[in-house]
Parts: C-alpha cells; sequence; structure tokens
C-alpha cells in the first residue's frame, strides 16, 4: 500500500468511526482532504480551494494548513509536469513550442514542486493522525 492509499485508508476509515462524534471541524478538514485525495485532473485544484476554506479554528486549522501546503505544492507540481509535456519536443508527444531553455525552466519548477511536497507529506500525514483524533473526541473542541 503505497503511502497515498494509506492515507485515504485512514480518512475512510476516521470517517466511518467518527460520523456523529468528535469535533465536527476535525471532520469536515478529513472529509475535505479525503475529496480531495480522490479527485483527479482537474478536479483537484476545486477540492484543494474547497480544503483551504473549510472553517476551522486552533489546532484544526494547523492541521488543515499543513494538508493545504502539501496538496498546494503537489497540484503545482502536476501542472507543472503537465506544461513540460505539453510544451516539450514533438517526438516526446509535445507541440514543441519550448525552447530548450524554456523547457528546462520548467522542469527545474516541476521538481521544486515535487521535492516541496515531499518535504510537506509527512506534516500532512501528522496532521491526519491529529485531525482523527479530534474527530474522535465525543464532540470535544479544542
Amino acid at each position: 500500500m503505497t503511502p497515498r492509499h494509506a492515507s485515504i485508508a485512514l480518512v475512510a476509515l476516521t470517517l466511518a468511526a467518527c460520523r456523529d462524534r468528535g469535533d465536527p471541524q476535525a471532520r469536515a478538514v478529513l472529509t475535505a482532504y479525503r475529496a480531495f485525495e480522490e479527485a483527479q485532473g482537474d478536479d483537484r485544484k476545486p477540492a484543494l480551494a474547497a480544503l483551504s476554506t473549510v472553517p476551522c479554528a486552533g489546532a484544526v486549522c494547523t492541521a488543515r494548513d499543513a494538508c493545504v501546503r502539501y496538496g498546494s505544492a503537489l497540484v503545482q507540481a502536476r501542472n507543472l509536469v503537465d506544461k513540460a509535456k505539453s510544451l516539450g519536443p514533438v517526438d516526446a508527444g509535445g507541440n514543441g513550442a519550448a525552447t530548450p531553455s524554456a523547457l528546462a525552466v520548467i522542469v527545474g519548477a516541476a521538481d521544486d514542486a515535487t521535492k516541496e511536497a515531499a518535504a510537506a507529506e509527512p506534516a500532512c500525514e501528522k496532521a491526519l493522525t491529529e485531525l482523527a483524533a479530534l474527530g474522535g473526541q465525543n464532540g470535544a473542541k479544542r
């Protein structure tokens, strides 16, 4: 099981376990994160926007923001990879519109965004664990 699939499984189990108990803000963030993780292609950006606007306070906001940072870097990396592919050489499936130096800049930015996502992922995973704990505390708010 990949870390991404493990995160989705954790969120799904948490939602099932604490549907009507725990912190509703934590549950809302978990639900929005799950929607982001399950979104594909052009649906990811709106799902990320929805996650970033889930109402919260305190520790729930800190956790939400950690996953928004991760998701933002992930979306940016994917967009830059797609851009590099589309503007790349014709023999590689692109339209050939980018010069080699422009393509190198795009690929470099995609690499930076991928590294940023990888660096932000552990904080998001930790945040998901914290949200799961908050979401299952019989309505307790922090």
